[in-house]
């Protein structure tokens, strides 16, 4: 694996580590219950995340997938690429963003084996 690969790969496993722990960290009758009127209950964030997350990897995907076709050679650079990324934007949360009508959550209840809802 190449080492660029290997680096986003840890920092996405240790951040997935860290939502897992603060998810399992509200009690299971809370977790579909907003915390006040017009926000998003802690199901909902994840199940935002899970859009969020399984949209850009079909993005990188096709984009990946169409560079190899138009010749893209293999990364030779190995430097760390993290220290490059801007993550600042999507880990502060003092500001409020509106996520776009594709992103929104559809009401995914936490409760294992519960039918979706809307």
């Amino acid at each position: 694996m190449h080492p660029r690969t290997r680096e986003l790969l840890t920092h996405f496993d240790a951040h997935r580590a860290i939502l897992r722990s603060a998810f399992d960290s509200v009690p299971s009758d809370r977790r579909n219950k907003p915390p006040e009127p017009g926000r998003w209950s802690t199901a909902n964030v994840v199940e935002h995340l899970a859009i969020v997350e399984g949209r850009m990897a079909g993005i990188l995907s096709s984009r990946i997938r169409e560079e190899r076709e138009a010749g893209l050679v293999s990364e030779t650079n190995v430097e760390p690429v993290l220290p490059d990324l801007d993550v600042v934007r999507v880990l502060d949360r003092t500001t409020r963003v509106q996520a776009p009508e594709f992103a929104l959550p559809t009401g995914m209840d936490s409760t294992p084996g519960a039918p979706r809802r809307r």
